[in-house]
């Protein structure tokens, strides 16, 4: 979903059960509500501590499947 504010709460009350984003903001709040986070490494994103750091879609399908 895009242009939503509050990522965090949107995948709450959604029920979402993984998060992939590489926007540190949205991973941090996300990984708040004790959802599973992915966050996709750039060369302009600081890296949020505690969740799975990926850098192409493959090792996200990795993990996924796993």
């Amino acid at each position: 979903h895009v242009n939503v504010l509050e990522k965090g709460i949107f995948c709450k009350e959604n029920n979402i059960d993984l998060f992939i984003d590489d926007n540190v903001n949205h991973c941090n709040k996300v990984k708040e509500q004790g959802i599973k986070t992915i966050q996709f490494d750039t060369d302009f994103s600081d890296k949020v501590k505690d969740v799975l750091h990926v850098s192409n879609w493959n090792e996200i399908y990795k993990i996924i499947n796993n």
